[in-house]
């Protein structure tokens, strides 16, 4: 078992069920316990999206998503109850364009089969900028987390950080 967590694998062992097949080499099975095949899911939320033109070149937007997470059993949706994502945007007639939005997730327990633990909050910035070069040619530059928060997807996945892409767009007509 100490081998195991050294590696930083989120689980401790394997137990062999009776669904398992009888083969000659070592199976590992993905899935969730259930008691009763004929469960019905009781997760629900909404969302609220919403978008405010400024002007011609300015929108501001913004939304708000809530999950009822009501037991945290196994094979619940492995999701934080509360999401909010808001920022601006600049498109022009002209060369430039740009987009700053934040994110922020609220901390939860994950359940998934492979990966259960805990899920820190996270708090993130993004940048687009992008320049018309030409009627067919575009460059985009963008920074996803941009104070560099470390985070997790899932418990013992490697942390995600600061990443910085660029692109060219051609448009072909």
């Amino acid at each position: 078992m100490n081998e195991l967590q050294k590696a930083g694998l989120p689980f401790h062992g394997v137990i062999p069920t009776q669904e398992a097949a009888n083969l000659d080499n070592a199976q590992l099975i993905f899935g969730y316990l259930t008691r009763d095949p004929d469960a019905i899911s009781r997760d629900w939320g909404y969302e609220i999206h919403s978008k405010f033109y400024i002007n011609d070149s300015f929108t501001a937007f913004g939304n708000y998503t809530w999950f009822n997470r009501p037991s945290g059993q196994p094979g619940d949706l492995n999701f934080p109850q509360n999401k909010i994502r808001t920022g601006l945007s600049y498109q022009s007639e002209k060369r430039l364009s740009a987009s700053l939005s934040y994110q922020w997730d609220q901390a939860y327990t994950s359940n998934n089969a492979v990966f259960p633990g805990q899920i820190d909050a996270k708090s993130l910035f993004d940048l687009t900028i992008g320049y018309r070069l030409s009627e067919s040619l575009r460059f985009e530059a963008a920074g996803t987390n941009l104070f560099n928060n470390e985070f997790r997807a899932l418990p013992g996945l490697p942390k995600i950080g600061r990443t910085v892409t660029g692109r060219l767009l051609f448009n072909v007509n």
